[in-house]
């Protein structure tokens, strides 16, 4: 499992609901080979995309066929796929090391808790979308914040995110400019304004 892949030619694995998930993957008869090895996937030849059904099951079979760096994890899948993650992670070729990040923020005076949370931050990103430490983008950010939101990861998580990626920027890769990210919005939540019957009630 040791063929050469670029970025163009990744296997691409998202989620198309409750019950499977798509996976889009390149033509390659190895691919091709090794996907017919899941048990009850299926072809779907409108849309050109594999089949296999959203179980722990289904996963393992998965992750033995293919090297995690012949795969990327859509941003949705990602956050909400703990066994996905943990397989990026531990077999990916991943160039992350947080000792640089920590020592950055400890030398500015940031908290235990926040120090952790940064980390725990940037590793997600750049794991979920198999980057190198210097390719991190305006708009590789931007789709990976869209992905979280999308999802119903909460405004504050995601703009702890951003602050996260740009000290990250800053302080550890020491970018000569520096990147600009559209924060969401605060969400804010409308008063509950009572009816005329509901007024009625209380006087």
């Amino acid at each position: 499992m040791n063929d050469d892949t670029t970025t163009e030619e990744k296997i691409t694995i998202t989620k198309g609901s409750t019950e499977s998930f798509h996976i889009h993957i390149p033509y390659n008869p190895a691919y091709i080979q090794r996907i017919r090895q899941i048990t009850c996937r299926k072809w779907e030849p409108k849309q050109k995309m594999w089949i296999i059904p959203y179980t722990f099951a289904a996963i393992q079979e998965f992750t033995r066929q293919f090297d995690p760096d012949e795969v990327q994890i859509t941003p949705e899948l990602w956050v909400e796929n703990e066994e996905l993650q943990q397989w990026k992670v531990s077999r990916g070729n991943n160039q992350w090391s947080k000792e640089p990040l920590q020592k950055a923020l400890k030398l500015r005076g940031y908290s235990r808790k926040t120090i952790k949370a940064y980390c725990n931050q940037v590793e997600r990103f750049l794991s979920s979308l198999r980057l190198k430490n210097t390719d991190v983008t305006t708009s590789n950010v931007q789709m990976y914040c869209l992905g979280l939101l999308e999802r119903g990861i909460s405004h504050s998580s995601v703009n702890q995110t951003i602050s996260a990626l740009r000290f990250y920027c800053k302080h550890v890769l020491h970018h000569p400019t520096d990147i600009q990210y559209i924060r969401p919005k605060k969400q804010t939540k409308l008063p509950r304004v009572l009816s005329e019957k509901e007024v009625a009630q209380l006087l």
